[in-house]
């Protein structure tokens, strides 16, 4: 029987899939945000990152040093991807977000260097998830400034933020002691733990997709 981390893996797959599908409808959309016609870029990544993870990790199809260095490349695209999707999402406090971007993407890169590339340590990924969660503490600021104006129900923004939020949430502490985890737990524990952090990738896929939701029946109504 397959294991629960080996079930999330291939489910999620299949998430962010629809995720990036549904994105894709949103492209040359009459007034479609900025920051969402562009959106399934990030869907994009995560497939790649999935990708990457079946393709080395259950074919065999290359070295798990070349799976850790593809892997590393594109959390790191990633965090480049939500600073400016919340460039585009947030203007007013762009000096915050600038500041933010380039601290964690220093430490991040200074520790990738330190450690090596071609390993892959989610203590280090717990470094930009820590700025992913100031990015969308920035935007809740901004959000509570403006609650009178927007129907939070029917606004793509909020859900985008919030799957992001609650993912970065869930796995922040469980990347920060992965060698402690490793090192004292058996490794089907071990696995089952990380696999509550790909369950938070998945809903926060479908908030995504909600959010497209929102997006499209706005477009109709016009």
């Amino acid at each position: 029987m397959p294991s629960l981390y080996n079930i999330v893996i291939w489910f999620g797959t299949l998430v962010i899939l629809i995720s990036f599908i549904t994105a894709l409808r949103l492209i040359g959309k009459r007034n479609c945000p900025f920051y969402l016609k562009n959106f399934y870029l990030f869907p994009f990544l995560a497939l790649l990152v999935s990708a990457n993870t079946i393709l080395g990790g259950y074919f065999h199809l290359f070295s798990h040093r070349l799976i850790h260095i593809i892997q590393n490349l594109l959390f790191i695209l990633e965090f480049l991807f939500w600073y400016l999707f919340f460039l585009a999402l947030i203007k007013r406090n762009s000096k915050s977000l600038h500041f933010v971007f380039m601290l964690f993407l220093v430490i991040t890169i200074l520790l990738r260097l330190i450690t090596g590339f071609h390993n892959l340590r989610f203590e280090i990924l717990a470094v930009t998830n820590f700025g992913n969660i100031f990015f969308c503490l920035i935007y809740y600021n901004e959000l509570f400034k403006s609650i009178p104006k927007l129907n939070l129900n029917s606004e793509p923004s909020f859900w985008i933020v919030t799957g992001l939020f609650f993912y970065n949430c869930i796995s922040l502490p469980i990347y920060t002691i992965e060698s402690f985890l490793t090192t004292n737990l058996p490794r089907l524990i071990t696995r089952n733990i990380f696999a509550t952090t790909n369950i938070a990738i998945i809903l926060m896929h479908i908030l995504f997709i909600k959010a497209y939701l929102c997006q499209i029946r706005q477009h109709k109504a016009l």
